[in-house]
């Protein structure tokens, strides 16, 4: 008869830092600027906007919609092997 056996194992995730800014600012005419954030980790960001009507997010793109403060958040949920990241902000105004 075989026996049970529990083990307790240890498992320490490393962590991870998102770094991440936009330009500081940026004329209306661009209409559009690639968002790229990296992580220590290289796991995917996601990206989210606290100012929305003045602009918002297609995928990875931020598109501008009205001169303001534009402020987007970068976040990182994490895996099996890495902590979450600290979420990050980054804001640029746009004339």
């Amino acid at each position: 008869r075989a026996a049970n056996i529990n083990k307790s194992i240890l498992v320490s995730l490393k962590t991870q830092k998102i770094s991440f800014a936009l330009p500081e600012s940026v004329g209306l005419t661009k209409k559009q600027i690639r968002l790229e954030a990296n992580t220590s980790s290289g796991l995917p960001i996601t990206y989210y906007v606290g100012t929305p009507s003045v602009c918002t997010i297609s995928g990875v793109d931020l598109l501008l919609i009205k001169k303001g403060n534009c402020t987007i958040y970068a976040k990182q949920s994490g895996s099996n092997q890495y902590l979450k990241a600290s979420e990050v902000s980054s804001t640029m105004k746009i004339n």
